[in-house]
């Protein structure tokens, strides 16, 4: 049976002699259990943001300007274009460039003679 809180000869309205500790130190307890479990959890996300921005930081060209660039130089090989219009010197596309250089080592070795060995 559990005692009365209050004083039983103790006038109505006043407040109980003994102060309930068990259930405050049981709150204590689980208020001080989620202040670590909340703490604990804000370490978490504060070492990986920490880290993730680390990583930014040392490998840091973000991919869209890695794509851009790899998008212009992808252009340059395909394109028509004036390198010194001076000295009338243009770049024309790769593919073009190496069917020009097969033709003319074609032609180069057509017109040496073939020395038989």
């Amino acid at each position: 049976m559990e005692q009365p809180l209050t004083d039983p000869g103790a006038p109505v309205g006043t407040e109980p002699n003994e102060v309930p500790t068990g259930r405050l130190v049981l709150i204590g307890l689980f208020a001080a259990l989620g202040v670590f479990v909340i703490i604990l959890g804000l370490l978490v996300l504060f070492y990986r943001a920490e880290a993730r921005l680390e990583q930014e930081r040392h490998f840091g060209v973000p991919y869209t300007e890695v794509e851009n660039l790899v998008a212009e130089q992808q252009a340059t090989l395909v394109e028509y274009r004036w390198l010194d219009q001076e000295k009338n010197i243009v770049a024309i596309p790769i593919d073009r460039a190496m069917e020009i250089v097969v033709r003319e080592l074609q032609a180069q070795q057509a017109r040496e003679p073939k020395t038989s060995e």
